[in-house]
C-alpha cells in the first residue's frame, strides 16, 4: 500500500505527535474522569471499619457513598467554583489537627471538581519530597484555555515553592492556576514564622484560610450512621 494514509493510521499518528501539555510533573499525579473511574468502586464493611479507625484514606474512599462529606467539603467547593475565582490565581488553605478528615475532604472535593467540570485539570501532590522541585517550569508554559488547580495535603512541605508559583503567576498575569492545600496549623504557623514574606501579603482576593474547628452536629451525626452500617 502506497497511497493515501488510511484515516485510522493518520489519526494514531497525530496522536503520538501531539504534545500533552497537562502532564503532571514528578512527585504529582493528573486526576482525570479516567483515574477516578479507576478507583471507584464500593467500601466493603472491613474498608470501611479500618476507615473510621484510622487508616490513611484513599480515592476510593472518596468516592465512596459510605463515607458522608462533611459541610466543610461543600463550603471548599462554593470558594473553588465561584465564577469571581475561576478566573484569578487563588490560594485556599485547609487547616485542621491530625486526624479530622482533611486528606479525605480533600479527595472528595477534587472528585466533585472532576465530575462536575471535566475540562478541569488538577494535579494532586503524590510525594511532597519528590516535588519540592520548582513548580514555575511546569507551569509556565501551560495552555491558558482551562483551569489548572494544583492541591496538596502537605502544605508546610512545599509552601516556598508554592509561594514562588503564585509570585510569578501575577506578575505574569496568569489567571487559570489555583492551589487547595491543607495541613495542621502548629506546621503553618512554622512556615509563616520562617518566612519573610508571607501568603497573607496576597492579599484576601488571592488567599483564603479556612480551619477546621471540631464536628459540627450534622457532621457527628452523619458519620454515626454510617458507622452505623458497618455491618
Amino acid at each position: 500500500y502506497g497511497g493515501t494514509p488510511l484515516p485510522e493510521l493518520a489519526e494514531e499518528k497525530d496522536k503520538t505527535h501531539k504534545p500533552q501539555t497537562w502532564n503532571a510533573p514528578t512527585g504529582w499525579e493528573h486526576i482525570t474522569p479516567q483515574f477516578l473511574d479507576r478507583h471507584a468502586g464500593e467500601l466493603t464493611d472491613t474498608q470501611l471499619l479500618q476507615f473510621f479507625n484510622g487508616r490513611l484514606p484513599e480515592w476510593q474512599d472518596a468516592l465512596s457513598s459510605r463515607i458522608p462529606e462533611r459541610q466543610k467539603v461543600s463550603q471548599l467547593l462554593h470558594i473553588l467554583q465561584d465564577p469571581h475565582q475561576k478566573d484569578r490565581t487563588h490560594v485556599t488553605l485547609l487547616l485542621g489537627a491530625a486526624g479530622e478528615g482533611k486528606s479525605v475532604m480533600l479527595r472528595q472535593v477534587v472528585c466533585n471538581l472532576v465530575k462536575a467540570d471535566p475540562t478541569r485539570h488538577v494535579w494532586w501532590n503524590t510525594d511532597a519530597g519528590l516535588s519540592t522541585q520548582s513548580l514555575i517550569p511546569a507551569i509556565q508554559n501551560l495552555p491558558r484555555s482551562h483551569t489548572l488547580l494544583i492541591v496538596s495535603d502537605e502544605a508546610d512541605v512545599i509552601a516556598d515553592k508554592v509561594y514562588d508559583a503564585v509570585d510569578f503567576l501575577l506578575k505574569q498575569g496568569r489567571k487559570n492556576i489555583q492551589f487547595l492545600l491543607c495541613c495542621q496549623p502548629i506546621a503553618w504557623r512554622e512556615v509563616e514564622g520562617r518566612r519573610e514574606k508571607n501568603f497573607g501579603d496576597f492579599g484576601r482576593e488571592i488567599f483564603v484560610k479556612e480551619e477546621l474547628q471540631g464536628l459540627s452536629l450534622q457532621d457527628a451525626e452523619a458519620i454515626a450512621d454510617a458507622w452505623s452500617k458497618c455491618g
